[in-house]
């Protein structure tokens, strides 16, 4: 049986790693020590099950999108309450949510798996969500983005599905 986290203890989590990974690079230090101090960093945040990437926004358009993506090498469970700001009426992860200004997650409460029609599927079944009511929500994170030019302190974005430990331990098993 699969444990679950709450999601903010991740939030708090990833927060560190990302303070890492932003710090300022020393004006002291020659191109190969900065790069020997990044590549530093990323075994030690792999060690702890974490990988990540950062990728800087190029559009120069009116909202930044420059991020960090953090994946990790075993699936993990989160759960937690969030208040419901949209429900879309086609597409995967069909239920967003707010956890305050600087979290979000996009919920998917169906086990879809890896189905190629997943962008299509009708979600005329949770047409009785209303926006802003508190919703509940428990499954594994499929990806978790921090977009760090966003606000003051940064934005967390989150893709959790309800479905997704039995779709993973499937493909684990048999993909």
């Amino acid at each position: 049986m699969a444990s679950f986290r709450d999601l903010m203890s991740v939030v708090d989590e990833l927060n560190g790693y990302s303070a890492r990974v932003l710090e300022p690079d020393s004006d002291s230090l020659t191109s190969i020590q900065r790069q020997v101090r990044r590549d530093e960093l990323a075994r030690a945040i792999k060690k702890a099950g974490v990988q990540f990437s950062v990728n800087h926004d190029t559009d120069l358009g009116s909202i930044d999108y420059s991020k960090i993506f953090f994946k990790w090498a075993t699936a993990v469970g989160v759960k937690g309450t969030g208040t419901i700001t949209d429900v879309l009426d086609v597409g995967d992860y069909p239920i967003h949510l707010s956890l305050g200004e600087q979290v979000s997650v996009r919920f998917e409460p169906r086990n879809l798996g890896d189905w190629d029609g997943r962008h299509k599927v009708s979600n005329r079944k949770f047409a009785d969500l209303k926006k802003g009511s508190v919703y509940d929500f428990q499954g594994m994170i499929s990806y978790a983005d921090y977009y760090f030019k966003q606000g003051p302190q940064g934005r967390f974005e989150f893709g959790v599905e309800a479905g997704g430990l039995v779709g993973r331990l499937f493909k684990g098993l048999f993909g």
